[in-house]
């Protein structure tokens, strides 16, 4: 960390911020940080440091985000982690060109995106939170390259975790969530991911946010 130099704050969420960094070289990278006012909360260092845990575990897979570092500095309340920077995510890509999408790049999104859930499952992960948002664009000589991220509700089938059965209230992308989810988060299943996953795969093909269906699944 000591050697990249911070380019600009990306984003804030309720309990965390994005950081742009920069090598000499020019690669860029995303470190997401715990905000300071929240270090003190056991809760919210323990939903980062099970986000960090779960995305180590999820290494290896093509489309899911790589976890390039990490570290925490408890004299100066500081938990992040570091990953590829991405200048796009999915919902912004679909939106910005949605008219010059092909039916067969559209097939080839969708089929990333099934590899990296389908990867963290076999790994007994489940994802809770999939969404367009949540998703990663990185473009490279034409070619596109989705990458699964933000495993913050995140969970491990094994775990009996405090957090793991807290409600879901509030949490995760209000369109995306599966019913049971909606209720109380421990309910989330395997098919709650799936559930998500199909209203991803109609925002891919459509352009349109799935808010109007009265029925889905």
């Amino acid at each position: 960390m000591d050697k990249l130099k911070h380019i600009a704050l990306k984003g804030k969420g309720y309990f965390c911020i994005v950081k742009q960094y920069a090598d000499d070289s020019g690669n860029e990278f995303a470190l997401k940080e715990l905000k300071k006012e929240h270090f003190p909360n056991d809760n919210y260092r323990y939903r980062l440091n099970r986000e960090i845990s779960l995305l180590r575990d999820l290494q290896g897979c093509d489309n899911i985000i790589e976890l390039l570092d990490s570290g925490q500095d408890i004299p100066n309340e500081k938990l992040w982690y570091l990953m590829p920077f991405a200048k796009q995510n999915l919902y912004d890509y679909i939106k910005r060109h949605n008219t010059a999408i092909c039916k067969e790049l559209r097939y080839e999104l969708v089929q990333q995106i099934i590899n990296a859930i389908k990867f963290a499952h076999q790994k007994g992960v489940l994802h809770r939170d999939i969404s367009p948002n949540n998703v990663l664009v990185f473009e490279k000589d034409g070619i596109i390259t989705l990458k699964v991220s933000d495993f913050g509700l995140g969970k491990d089938t094994e775990s009996l975790s405090f957090y793991s059965g807290s409600s879901a209230s509030g949490y995760g992308q209000i369109l995306y969530v599966s019913p049971e989810q909606r209720v109380r988060l421990k309910d989330s299943t395997v098919q709650s991911d799936i559930y998500s996953l199909g209203k991803l795969v109609y925002f891919i093909f459509t352009g349109k946010d799935p808010d109007n269906l009265k029925q889905f699944g």
